[in-house]
């Protein structure tokens, strides 16, 4: 399939394509996936070899920031998010449109956040 034919896909076909797959896969495989808002891990590791267990701790979704580049997707077009963050974001986004104020600064605070400074509890605590 061509980038013209990919670009032409209806967004359901698009998110069930091939392509759309490798690129989502590719990210939510990397061994140090981590949701961008709250740094929950996708994977954990067996303690004694340090090798990635089979199945991952968390569900992930890979979530479009905007829909500029469909088809022909960056890292920076796309943010990695476990479910709940990714539900949330959605809620956020409904919110920005019905409600505006405070959810609209919330929504785009996330969007335009480029580099997450994820600080765990016990990180914190030192």
């Amino acid at each position: 399939m061509t980038l013209e034919e990919i670009k032409q896909l209806p967004w359901k076909k698009y998110i069930s394509s091939n392509h759309w797959r490798k690129f989502r896969d590719a990210l939510l495989n990397d061994p140090d996936c981590v949701c961008e808002i709250c740094g929950k891990r996708r994977w954990s590791f067996y303690k004694k070899t340090g090798e990635r267990k089979k199945k991952p701790d968390a569900l992930f979704n890979v979530h479009h920031k905007h829909y500029k580049h469909l088809g022909e997707e960056s890292r920076e077009d796309v943010m990695v998010l476990c479910r709940s963050c990714h539900n949330f974001l959605h809620e956020a986004e409904v919110m920005s449109r019905t409600r505006k104020g405070i959810y609209t600064n919330i929504y785009s605070q996330i969007l335009e956040q480029t580099e997450w400074r994820y600080e765990s509890f016990k990180e914190a605590k030192k």
